[in-house]
């Protein structure tokens, strides 16, 4: 906790606060490398004094978005807004998340279709069988 603390405080984020008065937090272990990593902080501070001066380097518009509204986008736009560039900022997906933040599928039942005629036919099977 101290460590976060420390990073967090050391970065000027908004999390500094709420975090002082938490006794514990549930953070991936990566996650929590990647926040306290100096290089880390280190970018953070840099892009903040970019914003200061008004020196900012302006990323090239993406040619794809994301079009769909599920709650994984909505979180992930919510923990990202604040940054201006990702690259510097060290972002980086969690495999499982990005592979949910791709694939997610809204109302659509996954697996092999049902085929009722012969589940039927299999439960006569089985009721002759014992």
């Amino acid at each position: 906790m101290k460590t976060i603390i420390d990073s967090s405080a050391e970065k000027g984020d908004e999390f500094t606060d709420s975090i002082k008065i938490q006794k514990s937090v549930a953070v991936h272990v990566q996650c929590r490398k990647n926040y306290t990593r100096r290089s880390t902080i280190a970018a953070v501070k840099r892009q903040h004094e970019e914003d200061q001066t008004g020196t900012t380097k302006i990323s090239p518009p993406r040619t794809r978005a994301r079009s769909r509204s599920d709650d994984n986008s909505k979180t992930f736009t919510a923990r990202i807004g604040f940054e201006n560039d990702l690259v510097t900022a060290e972002a980086s997906y969690h495999h499982d998340c990005y592979v949910s933040f791709l694939n997610q599928l809204t109302g659509v039942e996954t697996g092999r279709p049902r085929d009722e005629p012969l589940i039927l036919a299999m439960e006569e099977i089985f009721a002759y069988i014992s």
